[in-house]
């Protein structure tokens, strides 16, 4: 029955051709490609926005001036090139601000480049990247990827 729906052109009823069974076989494959690449994109981009959700909620808060603009920086970008599927999750606001925040930094003081410049101590990190890659890995687990 699928013979003759696929490729009723190349394939008699009475007998079946070796064309006529590779264009079956190739329709078939198309669709199941097709689906599985569709089921794909939609997996990368709910674990993108998974991911993003994650950190605007998990991302540290300081209250005053900045209210809070960097946890609502947080986007994502969803990119399809040929069979190429990415996602970037990015901080629109405070872009410089994400590297410092997750591993910490030194806290100087003093003119740089002068002998009073030194360090006075270091910043702890606040882990927070990290919560945003673990939603998306477990988005992704819940999708069967």
């Amino acid at each position: 029955m699928s013979v003759e729906v696929y490729a009723n052109e190349h394939i008699n009823k009475s007998h079946v051709t070796d064309r006529g069974i590779d264009v079956v076989i190739h329709a078939m494959l198309e669709d199941t490609f097709g689906e599985i690449c569709d089921s794909l994109r939609e997996s990368i981009d709910g674990a993108a926005k998974a991911a993003e959700d994650a950190l605007k909620v998990a991302s540290p808060y300081r209250a005053g001036s900045g209210r809070g603009h960097y946890r609502s920086g947080w986007k994502h970008r969803t990119v399809y090139e040929d069979f190429d599927y990415k996602a970037v999750v990015f901080n629109r606001n405070k872009p410089t601000l994400s590297h410092l925040l997750e591993y910490g930094h030194r806290l100087m003081r003093g003119k740089k480049r002068t002998p009073t410049y030194h360090e006075i101590g270091y910043v702890p990190g606040i882990p927070h990247i990290s919560k945003g890659y673990e939603a998306a890995a477990a988005y992704l687990k819940s999708k069967g990827w």
